[in-house]
């Protein structure tokens, strides 16, 4: 167990695994380093490191920075500390808006690649704008998911989890258990914060900006993010390219991990 000590003397708890090129993975809302299991043999090819940010997981809770911005931050200071070089920055979910602050502050600097999994550049539904989470999620849902947050985390978390996997099958109860216990650990501040920060958050001005090549790897059957975030983002970025995975739904690198790995290392070799 490795931990680094961050903006507001704040712990963050990550995993660093392998040697080569490294990977920083950062996780979606309320998820942490161990959803990322199942991408430990890119660590025979690659320096593989699991990121908790700060409210999740095994990283310690803040009454302050509980902002995406202030994650991305703490990662450039985990670079920065590690002393990495050609990083490829792969964010799932709540993790891709992660990757867009860490450009925005910090550019290109250190970074090979990023890699976006399954996330729409908005969240919300807007004037000529149809790609929100959950095909329907208004502004004012925002308020509503937050509500429901309050109310009863632990069954929120669970639901969640349970909307992760592809539309139209029933994951093992096992598996949305496990899930499920390690997303409670997470801080009723740290979800409310990044919630509100991510329905606050507009980045489809900004993705045509980016210059780093980027990957793009959505679920065909997702239940989080429409199938069309997909095209949306491939054409909108320059030097981009779009895998689709047939099979899965919100969580491609649990559902079709083998595939998964298998996509992102061909990525990585060709640039």
């Amino acid at each position: 167990m490795s931990t680094l000590t961050v903006g507001n003397g704040v712990s963050v708890h990550y995993e660093d695994t392998g040697q080569g090129d490294p990977i920083i993975l950062i996780p979606g809302l309320a998820m942490c380093g161990w959803h990322y299991r199942r991408q430990l043999p890119l660590a025979e090819k690659y320096r593989v490191i699991t990121f908790d940010p700060r409210g999740f997981g095994d990283s310690s809770d803040s009454d302050a920075g509980l902002t995406l911005r202030q994650i991305a931050a703490d990662i450039r200071q985990l670079i920065l500390e590690l002393d990495l070089n050609r990083v490829t920055l792969l964010g799932w979910s709540m993790g891709s808006f992660v990757l867009y602050e860490y450009l925005k502050q910090f550019g290109n600097d250190r970074l090979k690649a990023i890699i976006s999994v399954d996330m729409t550049p908005r969240n919300t539904l807007g004037e000529a704008w149809d790609i929100a989470v959950f095909g329907n999620l208004t502004p004012e849902g925002i308020i509503g998911v937050g509500g429901s947050i309050i109310d009863d985390k632990e069954e929120w978390l669970r639901g969640l989890a349970v909307a992760c996997f592809a539309e139209g099958t029933t994951p093992p109860e096992d598996v949305v258990d496990e899930w499920t216990v390690e997303m409670v650990k997470s801080s009723t501040a740290s979800l409310l914060g990044y919630w509100l920060d991510l329905g606050r958050s507009d980045w489809r001005e900004f993705v045509k900006t980016i210059e780093v090549p980027s990957l793009f790897i959505h679920g065909a059957k997702s239940q989080a993010v429409p199938p069309t975030a997909g095209p949306w983002l491939e054409q909108a970025v320059p030097n981009s390219r779009l895998v689709m995975m047939e099979q899965s739904g919100h969580a491609p690198f649990w559902e079709e991990a083998e595939k998964f790995n298998a996509e992102v290392d061909s990525f990585l070799q060709q640039i």
